[in-house]
C-alpha cells in the first residue's frame, strides 16, 4: 500500500523505488495468506511459509545476478534437518529419528540429483551446465521435502524452466538461464500437491 500511496518514490529523497519491491512484498503476503488457508495455524504453516519466503528471496536474487546466496542455502540445510527431527510430521513420520533420517536422505538426494545433472550436462555441452548454488539449493529443499517429493520437484523444474528458457533464447539469444526460480516453483508445487501427483502417476500406471 505504501508503494502505491508514495507512487513508487521515496518519501524523502523522491528517488524511484523498483517495482520488484512491490512484487516481492505482495507475493510474500499472498503466500502467507494462502498457506494459512491451506495448512491452518500449525507447525507446517510456520515452517513452510518461512521456507517459501526464503525461496522468494533466492529466486529474485538469482533472476537479477544469476547467483544463489549460500547465506540462505547452507543454514537452510541444517535448519531443515533439525526441524524435521523435532517435528517428524513434516516428513510424514511419527518418530523423530525417522524424521531426521528422511530429511537427511532428502538433502543428499536433492543435491545429488542436481550435481549429477550438472556433470552430465558439462560432458555433453562442454561447458558449465549447473551452478554450485543450484546444488546447495536443492539440498536445502530436499531437507524440507524428503526424498520422494524432491525427486518429483527435480522432474517438474525443467517443465517450468522451459518456458523462460525459450523466451530468453528468442529475446536475448541467451543459453544460460537462472534455474533457482524454477526449482523453487517446482518444490512448492511438490510440497502442496506432490502426494496427489505421485498417487495419480502410480495409480494410473497400475
Amino acid at each position: 500500500l505504501s508503494y502505491i500511496i508514495l507512487r513508487a518514490r521515496c518519501r524523502y529523497c523522491k528517488e524511484k523505488i523498483s517495482f520488484l519491491y512491490f512484487v516481492v512484498e505482495l507475493l510474500t503476503g499472498l503466500i502467507f495468506l494462502f498457506f494459512y488457508l491451506y495448512f491452518g495455524f500449525s507447525v507446517e504453516y510456520f515452517v513452510y511459509t518461512a521456507l517459501t519466503a526464503s525461496l522468494i528471496v533466492v529466486s529474485f536474487i538469482d533472476l537479477k545476478i544469476q547467483e544463489i546466496p549460500d547465506e540462505i542455502s547452507l543454514p537452510g540445510m541444517v535448519i531443515g534437518v533439525i526441524l524435521c527431527a523435532i517435528f517428524p510430521q513434516l516428513m510424514q513420520q511419527e518418530d523423530r529419528v525417522y524424521g531426521f533420517l528422511h530429511s537427511l536422505l532428502g538433502l543428499f538426494t536433492g543435491g545429488g540429483l542436481i550435481y549429477i545433472m550438472g556433470v552430465i550436462g558439462k560432458a555433453a555441452f562442454k561447458k558449465e551446465a549447473m551452478g554450485g548454488g543450484d546444488v546447495k539449493l536443492m539440498a536445502m529443499l530436499g531437507a524440507f521435502l524428503g526424498w520422494k517429493l524432491i525427486i518429483l520437484a527435480f522432474f517438474l523444474a525443467p517443465f517450468f524452466g522451459s518456458f523462460v528458457g525459450i523466451a530468453a533464447k528468442i529475446k536475448n539469444k541467451e543459453d544460460i538461464i537462472p534455474y533457482g526460480p524454477h526449482l523453487s516453483i517446482a518444490s512448492i508445487v511438490a510440497l502442496l500437491w506432490g502426494d496427489k501427483i505421485l498417487n495419480f502417476i502410480f495409480v494410473t500406471r497400475l
